[in-house]
């Protein structure tokens, strides 16, 4: 009986349905997207629709690299396909510091896209603020600190892989307990897994000790303490309305992730039994109390969607942009 009751509160404040649509990676994303003509009906759709909206892409963990430069591939095709729907200048990219905490960047945030919005060609629009992985959870801290402006301004949250309830890979690093797990793993690996999962921690183990309260706050513990915060601040309800999560999830052996990534895949799969996008559990990317699951995309794993070198795979990636397009029109989406 009280399952039912909540059942049926909850689809009286979600103003959607509930029930996310699958799609294949390999399959769906790229095969729709390459028969598909310039001029086609669904094109103008899109076009119709993506014109209405301004949207800012928030790049995540370690997006710049190579001496401090931004990392040239992070939404580049997601950017490229943006501006040609709208055909305007209607794409904005932010970035995180991956020095700072999620609750730090948010603050940061909430000022840059203040600023954005009074742009003269975008105050007459609505906000799409799209975030990938650290970015994600970022955008679930964003109304800590700037309530008025996402209740406002922003018509959608789209975390795309994101830490909304944290990574245990986070945790290895820093929890004890965590940290035990991974060395009893790694003790039953074969010579070429266990090179691989070696190097994979002294690389996120590197980039932790420069970047720790980034790190840290990608953590399950440091994620359900923004969740209780979240709730006690009386701000679920808003993000409950905004916020469309898209996850996604990869066979770690199938997976063709830079290998140190691959390895965190098969140690979340392995030990936490937690099917995952390399990085992230694929449970950890949502939460139903804060959103609705849009759009799963099976065979993707945590950079598939949004980064990559610029022509592998860049169909399915246009494919994913329109899809989630589509997804946000058929929600209601105003």
């Amino acid at each position: 009986m009280k399952k039912m009751i909540a059942t049926s509160v909850l689809a009286m404040v979600l103003p959607f349905s509930v029930g996310a649509k699958t799609v294949s990676f390999e399959g769906d994303l790229c095969e729709r997207e390459r028969s598909w003509l310039s001029n086609s009906p669904d094109e103008e759709a899109l076009e119709s629709f993506a014109k209405n909206y301004h949207f800012v892409l928030i790049k995540g963990y370690l997006n710049s690299l190579y001496g401090g430069k931004d990392l040239s591939t992070y939404f580049l095709t997601t950017e490229n396909r943006l501006q040609n729907l709208t055909r305007r200048n209607q794409v904005s990219n932010l970035n995180v510091k991956s020095k700072m905490s999620i609750r730090m960047n948010a603050k940061k945030l909430c000022k840059k896209i203040e600023t954005i919005s009074k742009k003269k060609h975008v105050k007459d629009k609505k906000l799409v603020l799209v975030g990938h992985s650290m970015g994600g959870g970022v955008l679930m801290a964003l109304p800590l600190y700037c309530k008025e402006l996402i209740q406002e301004r922003v018509a959608a949250l789209v975390p795309v892989n994101a830490v909304i309830n944290g990574t245990p890979a986070a945790d290895a690093l820093f929890v004890e307990k965590d940290k035990k797990k991974l060395e009893d793993y790694k003790k039953n690996l074969s010579k070429k897994e266990y090179r691989e999962a070696t190097i994979s921690e002294s690389l996120l183990s590197l980039a932790a000790s420069k970047t720790e309260e980034g790190v840290k706050s990608l953590s399950v513990t440091q994620s359900n303490q923004r969740l209780k915060e979240i709730r006690q601040k009386g701000v679920a309800d808003l993000l409950r309305r905004k916020t469309f999560f898209v996850t996604s999830s990869e066979d770690s052996d199938k997976s063709n992730m830079f290998f140190a990534v691959r390895a965190t895949g098969k140690f979340l799969d392995r030990v936490h039994r937690l099917q995952n996008d390399g990085l992230v559990p694929k449970r950890n990317q949502s939460n139903d109390e804060l959103g609705r699951i849009l759009l799963h995309v099976e065979g993707a794993d945590h950079l598939d969607l949004v980064v990559g070198v610029p022509f592998v795979n860049k169909t399915c990636r246009d494919g994913f942009v329109d899809e989630l397009l589509r997804e946000l029109k058929a929600a209601g989406l105003h």
